[in-house]
């Protein structure tokens, strides 16, 4: 019988985060955004809202988008600068709603540098009044 070793635990080791260094910490990012109050009125196809900036090496393992209904029509998608739709594909908003299956795309994924977490409205445009939240659960990773 052969033993091996996770990438954790291959040289050199580094401590496992956590505040007593003995299990990783889940970090909760979360942003939120008030159509009625933080905007100029209804957001049209392709406006993007920055709704929080995640730690450098978060890794995402779950999270959520939750929506008032936003308008006929109206998808979101979250995602980064390099990928619009890297946490939470398309997902229709004409009624109010919440979307917890994260994308292949952002389930494991570790942010390389403080990454701007973004809303883009696709498919028509908003309601002038609403609320939008996402949260995005995930650990520090330690440096390899």
């Amino acid at each position: 019988m052969a033993n091996f070793l996770s990438l954790q635990m291959t040289p050199p080791v580094y401590p496992v985060s956590g505040p007593t260094g003995d299990g990783r910490s889940l970090q909760n990012a979360r942003g939120e955004f008030n159509f009625g109050t933080q905007s100029v009125g209804a957001l049209a196809a392709g406006d993007t809202i920055v709704m929080m900036r995640v730690h450098r090496n978060f890794r995402v393992v779950s999270g959520f988008v939750k929506f008032d209904a936003l308008g006929a029509g109206v998808t979101v998608q979250v995602g980064d600068s390099g990928n619009n739709a890297r946490y939470f594909a398309a997902s229709a908003a004409a009624s109010a709603g919440t979307v917890t299956t994260l994308a292949e795309t952002g389930r494991d994924y570790v942010t390389p540098a403080f990454t701007n977490i973004i809303v883009t409205i696709a498919g028509g445009t908003t309601n002038a009044t609403g609320r939008l939240v996402v949260e995005l659960h995930g650990v520090i990773e330690n440096p390899a």
